[in-house]
């Protein structure tokens, strides 16, 4: 997300009215709550672009000519826009799509407690950075001063209140954000791309309410989910949520626009899809894993006005989730490439796996939540492992053997 932003005052003049007018706007719920910004106030350039954007009837207060001037001034500090300033998210979009047709849209900052330097993880990894090249040029002055001397034991303990404050802060780090993954990439955790917690059944067809799917998998003892039936659509938007709110502190809101989701995730946008997802991010408020010392929920908050941004926080503990051992990392176009179900399943398997190792057909196809018979299920695998291997995510080499063992072997890279 772009860190530029644009004061209440320059607002103000851009659109030739006064910063009360502006405050209005506010009062009135069509601006969000200003952040503070040192002795001043605004909003990043991304939050204005999205609420003339996302909505044709957000600020209505606006004319025509007024929504131009905004636009343009965007534009300048740093935001693309066409000729005139017109329609920057939608060109700033069809920019995205031919490079990577599928790229979510970056966070937005709805929140009016956001603290740039401590809720953005940009801040936190710069300050690291700075402390460190602190500690560097203190070391080498250390070094270089009389033995014993009052300035080299001055030296030495600036070196370690520095060190605990980068302790301090990669703690931060550690325990506030979810794990580091690109804008190009899907987060996934391993028992969850194992499991049949997101089952591979037709997502038009009915669901259960209520589930609980209890697995054996980690040495500390069981993982259990409780809550609706989930499949690969709820993973495919959960994975998405999350690389949305990849670089903010969990925990805080992060807005969204629900066309933008919508188009990334399937390509187009209308009453039924905002609907889909309204009721797909529902599902997953109510999903709660329970681990052996905490229990996650897979979306805490969830706010879908009419009109408008709709906005989603973290649970605080789903940090934990990603812990080295069990982080996946995925190929978002490739993900979005393949049609949710039993392709997309695999996907997630093969990408937990260090190694493929003969696998009875009947393993996976419990593994995955198929509710199909064996043999259908059997012609259902061929044909998702002709897609693997097609995209060169499997060596073309796999085959059944006569004791319905499935030979795989991930491609070298």
């Amino acid at each position: 997300m772009s860190t530029t932003f644009i004061s209440k005052s320059k607002l103000a003049g851009v659109l030739s009215s006064t910063k009360r007018t502006v405050s209005n706007y506010v009062n009135t719920g069509a601006l969000p709550p200003p952040q503070r910004f040192g002795r001043d106030s605004g909003w990043y350039v991304d939050v204005l672009v999205a609420l003339l954007n996302s909505e044709p009837s957000r600020l209505p207060q606006l004319s025509e000519q007024q929504r131009r001037r905004l636009a343009k001034a965007l534009s300048q500090l740093g935001t693309p826009s066409g000729p005139n300033g017109e329609a920057i998210s939608e060109i700033g979009e069809s920019a995205s799509k031919e490079g990577n047709q599928w790229m979510l849209p970056e966070p937005i900052f709805v929140d009016a407690t956001f603290n740039l330097e401590r809720d953005l993880r940009h801040f936190q990894v710069a300050e690291v950075k700075s402390f460190r090249e602190q500690v560097d040029s203190l070391v080498r002055e250390a070094k270089q001063t009389a033995k014993g001397s009052y300035e080299k034991s001055e030296r030495w303990n600036e070196v370690h209140k520095l060190n605990w404050h980068i302790d301090y802060l990669e703690g931060r780090l550690a325990n506030d954000f979810i794990h580091l993954h690109g804008p190009s990439q899907f987060l996934g955790n391993r028992e969850l791309l194992t499991s049949p917690i997101f089952n591979i059944r037709n997502p038009k067809s009915p669901r259960s309410e209520q589930v609980e799917i209890l697995l054996n998998r980690r040495k500390e003892g069981n993982i259990k989910y409780q809550g609706p039936e989930l499949r690969q659509d709820d993973g495919q938007v959960f994975m998405a949520l999350l690389n949305i709110a990849r670089d903010v502190r969990v925990g805080k809101s992060v807005g969204f626009s629900p066309q933008r989701v919508c188009e990334s995730l399937w390509g187009y946008y209308d009453g039924a899809s905002r609907s889909r997802l309204k009721l797909t991010i529902s599902r997953l408020q109510s999903a709660i894993l329970q681990f052996p010392t905490f229990r996650v929920q897979l979306v805490q908050r969830f706010d879908f006005p009419q009109r408008g941004l709709w906005s989603v926080s973290l649970d605080t503990d789903i940090v934990q989730l990603f812990t080295k051992q069990s982080v996946v990392w995925l190929d978002q176009s490739q993900r979005h490439s393949l049609k949710n179900g039993l392709a997309t399943w695999l996907y997630g398997y093969i990408r937990s796996q260090t190694k493929l190792i003969p696998t009875k057909v009947e393993s996976l196809r419990l593994l995955c939540g198929s509710e199909g018979a064996l043999d259908g299920f059997r012609e259902s695998l061929k044909v998702a492992m002709g897609v693997m291997s097609g995209e060169q995510v499997v060596d073309i080499g796999w085959h059944i053997d006569r004791h319905d063992m499935l030979h795989w072997r991930k491609l070298r890279s």
